[in-house]
């Protein structure tokens, strides 16, 4: 694995688990105050309101 992509990586928020736009808004709240939040893994299909996240979702 390249270098750059593993450090991106690890410092991604893991959104596997997410079954809501609203839990994905709390784990990403973990990123406040990083220069770019970068999240990974969500599957929008299990999500409660079966659709992707809006940039308003994101920015909330």
């Amino acid at each position: 694995m390249h270098l750059s992509l593993y450090t991106l990586l690890y410092s991604a928020i893991n959104l596997r688990d997410c079954q809501s736009i609203k839990e994905v808004q709390e784990k990403l709240k973990k990123g406040i105050g990083r220069e770019l939040i970068v999240g990974w893994g969500f599957d929008h299909e299990q999500f409660q309101e079966k659709r992707m996240p809006t940039r308003k979702d994101l920015d909330t």
